[in-house]
């Protein structure tokens, strides 16, 4: 289900500009994270924080998102403790 999810908001992020398109990328990555373990688990972690960052930088996070980077970042670092 959470690979289907992933699938379709990657299409849609790259069919638009949107900040809902990419946030919703951001999600599916972050719950793709919650499922897995070891490389795959560091790679969808490390992909939605890019994607954080990417919001971040461009002033596009909502002031409930903005904790997000700093989140991913502690959850990537755990998961590259854990490998």
């Amino acid at each position: 289900l959470y690979e289907q999810s992933l699938e379709i908001a990657t299409r849609l992020a790259q069919q638009s500009d949107s900040i809902e398109a990419r946030t919703d990328l951001l999600a599916s990555h972050y719950k793709i994270s919650t499922v897995t373990t070891g490389a795959r688990r560091i790679a969808s972690l490390q992909q939605a924080l890019d994607i954080a960052q990417q919001l971040e930088a461009a002033g596009q996070l909502s002031v409930d998102q903005a904790d997000w980077p700093d989140i991913l970042r502690r959850a990537l670092a755990e998961a590259e403790g854990s490998e």
